[in-house]
């Protein structure tokens, strides 16, 4: 699969499979509940797969397992915004340690990502009907620095061990001790969590 790029080419609504266009659900919804899916603790890992393919090929997933393959891999592509390396800027950054940590949690964070998409948009995610799950992404990472989530986001990001001044460092450690995630595995890592999952599908 290629990288695509959303100023110039149209986004995907289908995916190539054996040469054939394969539709997949595209809105935005659909990628939240399946990173929702991944990370969840409530559903069995074997469950997981039949849920996932749901989602995205609801009564559409081929029965041949050479195109099951390719379906599964089409499906993390276009998770990933049609770039398995992208998802850096805004969704993960690095610790103290140089390690990857996300910075954001679609459940916790829904309020704010809600506010924020009304009042710099005018989008209210709740009434829209569809937008595209690439858009929704474009926009997220677009979103202005004096929204709470934004602010809240840095703080989840700063290097606190760079900072010399132990006032202002313990200040910003209660911050991100405040704000922190109860899972910081960056996007990358959650994606390669999913394609693990489908890993050992066949």
């Amino acid at each position: 699969m290629q990288t695509a790029n959303i100023l110039i080419d149209p986004l995907p609504l289908a995916i190539q499979v054996s040469g054939r266009d394969l539709p997949i659900e595209t809105d935005f919804r659909t990628g939240i509940l399946f990173e929702q899916l991944v990370e969840s603790n409530e559903v069995p890992q074997e469950e997981k797969i039949a849920y996932a393919v749901n989602l995205y090929f609801p009564g559409r997933f081929p029965s041949n397992a050479l195109e099951q393959i390719q379906a599964v891999e089409g499906m993390l592509w276009f998770y990933s915004c049609g770039d398995e390396e992208q998802p850096k800027q805004q969704d993960q950054q690095q610790n103290s340690a140089g390690i990857a940590r996300r910075i954001y949690d679609y459940d916790i964070d829904a309020p704010l990502i809600y506010s924020a998409f009304l009042a710099q948009y005018n989008i209210d995610l709740q009434d829209i009907q569809y937008l595209h799950w690439w858009k929704f992404i474009a926009m997220f990472r677009g979103l202005a620095q004096h929204h709470k989530i934004v602010e809240i986001m840095g703080y989840r990001a700063m290097n606190i061990a760079k900072i010399k001044n132990r006032a202002e460092r313990e200040h910003y450690a209660a911050l991100q001790a405040k704000y922190a995630l109860p899972d910081n595995r960056s996007a990358e890592e959650k994606a390669a969590a999913a394609g693990a999952l489908f890993g050992g599908m066949f």
